[in-house]
């Protein structure tokens, strides 16, 4: 399981926590590292959340976690398009801090869809086949791509983490 931190109230938790099959939110603070160690930390991309993110990071790079394992940040888009550089450079400096990042890209379905309705992501899935031509499938059809992505990045780096810990039996 992947402990899922926000940054900050509306940073996307509950809707990944919806889609990430395997993923749980850690209501805002960092887990007990004995029920599971890892944590990604999920913020808004906009100037709020990426400074609440920083402060995340940085409490983990200072040990003040108890033993948590921060495997890096995601970031969910805030509004449609590219945001302006000074918040990706702003997100760069954050994503360092975390040692990893993914993006969320924005997805306006999700604004008008139930969590409990979401399409899930486990490690084994597929994709609907696409069509040609056709519009992207309804988020409570299929995983939106930047969606499934990111959780397969994010648990193939837990995994990592898991085998090469130290002292591992």
């Amino acid at each position: 399981m992947i402990w899922l931190l926000g940054a900050h109230g509306g940073a996307g938790v509950s809707t990944l926590e919806s889609m990430w099959a395997p993923a749980a939110d850690s209501q805002r603070g960092w887990p007990s590292a004995e029920k599971a160690p890892f944590v990604v930390v999920v913020a808004r991309m906009h100037t709020v959340g990426l400074n609440a993110a920083h402060r995340l990071c940085l409490q983990h790079q200072a040990g003040e976690v108890g033993g948590c394992s921060l495997l890096g940040l995601v970031t969910v888009a805030a509004a449609p398009g590219k945001p302006d550089l000074t918040l990706s450079r702003r997100r760069e400096l954050v994503a360092a801090a975390a040692g990893a990042s993914w993006h969320i890209d924005w997805v306006p379905e999700l604004l008008t869809s139930e969590p409990t309705e979401l399409a899930q992501w486990t490690p084994d899935y597929t994709p609907p086949p696409a069509k040609r031509f056709a519009r992207p499938l309804a988020p409570t059809d299929a995983v939106p791509e930047s969606v499934a992505t990111a959780a397969a990045e994010v648990f193939a780096a837990a995994g990592e983490q898991w085998r090469n810990r130290p002292g591992k039996p």
